[in-house]
């Protein structure tokens, strides 16, 4: 699977996990400790991703992300679950997460910005 493949199949697994992975200009911010991570935002989990980071390190961000996670009841590829295998047996920081759960659904006058 090539790299542009893998990272649009953890951007769909995050999503059928009710995480929105969001590309942002986090150098816009102007502060220097903002790094690409999960936060909640409104009751919705969104993974803030800084859109200059390269193709490879994108991936390994999300792939720790979701390797923090129950996935064992989650239907995925083969190949995309032995690569998030493979990160949680390098070992992750922090203990397996619950899955987030959805969030309310948006107000009609809420628009998501890009």
């Amino acid at each position: 699977m090539n790299a542009e493949a893998r990272y649009q199949q953890l951007k769909d697994l995050a999503e059928r996990l009710n995480i929105t992975v969001s590309e942002e200009n986090l150098r816009k911010a102007g502060i220097r400790s903002i790094r690409s991570g999960l936060c909640r935002v409104k009751n919705r989990y969104v993974y803030l991703m800084d859109k200059h980071r390269r193709l490879d390190e994108k991936i390994d961000l999300l792939t720790s992300c979701l390797a923090g996670m129950d996935l064992e009841d989650v239907h995925m590829v083969p190949a995309l679950r032995e690569w998030i295998e493979s990160r949680r047996k390098r070992g992750t920081k922090s203990p397996r997460r619950k899955r987030p759960e959805a969030g309310p659904p948006p107000e009609k006058n809420e628009t998501a910005s890009s």
